[in-house]
């Protein structure tokens, strides 16, 4: 992507430490350090999830992942394993994925849904004992690593707050609240903001279809 990108005079990639999204009669302003940026539309997805409501569901899915380097040939691309249960489960709900990408590289991922993390510790033991136990891999090198959370939350969002700020992912309520997925569902709703502001002239974004997208996105995956 970034290859690609790279193409085009007219994207720019900043780093900055980002306090807030405010709106104006001009755009959306981003005040990032001592430079605010202004842009006819900001597409936010820091904006943080009101997790606190009592009156809501809410819950963390927390993973971490290596991306080993096998000793033996122990794996098959053809048959990854999805939510292998056999770990112990300490009250919650937690599994390991095995994703092959050939036969002595893989990914393995240890997921867990509950209310807190742990202790970083406890991923890399829990990974250990798996592979030990399950992969027949020999010794392994470790390539990669990876660490995520996701807040699985049905508590409602605005998906667009003031009238040049545009919520999207987790932000937006992309994220499926029962499962955590939300890249591919991202990718089907930004299609219609994308198609819109290729236009000549963008309308404001309650008019440029963002809301009935939404909706419709919404009655087709929810």
């Amino acid at each position: 992507m970034q290859a690609h990108l790279a193409q085009f005079p007219n994207v720019q990639f900043r780093q900055a430490t980002i306090e807030g999204v405010t709106d104006t009669s001009q755009g959306g302003v981003v005040p990032a350090d001592d430079e605010p940026l202004l842009a006819d539309y900001v597409f936010d997805s820091a904006f943080q999830l009101a997790l606190g409501h009592a009156k809501h569901h809410h819950s963390l899915q927390h993973f971490k992942g290596w991306v080993i380097t096998a000793e033996k040939s122990c794996f098959d691309v053809a048959r990854p394993r999805i939510m292998d249960f056999r770990t112990d489960q300490r009250d919650d709900c937690r599994f390991f994925d095995v994703l092959p990408f050939d036969e002595r590289p893989a990914l393995v991922e240890y997921t867990i849904f509950n209310d807190k993390l742990l202790p970083d510790d406890q991923y890399g033991n829990a990974l250990r004992t798996y592979i030990g136990r399950f992969l027949g891999s020999g010794t392994y090198q470790i390539a990669e690593t990876e660490f995520g959370v996701i807040p699985m939350s049905d508590v409602p969002t605005r998906e667009n707050p003031l009238a040049h700020v545009v919520r999207i992912g987790t932000s937006g309520g992309f994220t499926k609240p029962s499962t955590g997925y939300a890249f591919a569902r991202t990718q089907r709703y930004l299609h219609e903001p994308v198609h819109e502001l290729r236009k000549p002239a963008s309308p404001s974004v309650q008019k440029a279809g963002f809301e009935p997208a939404l909706s419709a996105f919404r009655t087709a995956c929810c």
